[in-house]
């Protein structure tokens, strides 16, 4: 599966660098993104997903820190799910091929 994606959304914690045995930098973060709606009225969902950064982006993406708004695009891949306590469960990943930090402006997210 090859579908294009823009994301926008909070870093969840510090991007993680690492490298293949091969030496391919690879970064990883978690980005929260939110369904329309309001906190005040409980109406609002938040959905993680988490990014694959590869090559010279990922060297860049490192630089990401907990509670930047992002704005990422890349490509979504396969959602996995499974059962956990008799709820399913969803990954939702996607490989990063850019990325901008938002400047944030006066919203609760």
């Amino acid at each position: 599966m090859d579908s294009p994606i823009t994301i926008t959304g909070n870093a969840g914690k510090q991007a993680e660098l690492r490298f293949t045995p091969e030496g391919k930098a690879v970064t990883s973060v978690s980005v929260a993104t939110y369904s329309s709606g309001t906190k005040a009225n409980n109406n609002q969902v938040s959905v993680w997903v988490r990014v694959s950064f590869w090559g010279d982006v990922a060297e860049q993406a490192n630089s990401i820190t907990k509670g930047q708004k992002l704005t990422i695009r890349g490509r979504l891949l396969p959602v996995r799910l499974w059962e956990k306590d008799g709820k399913t469960q969803a990954n939702i990943e996607m490989i990063g091929d850019s990325f901008e930090v938002v400047q944030r402006q006066d919203t609760p997210f």
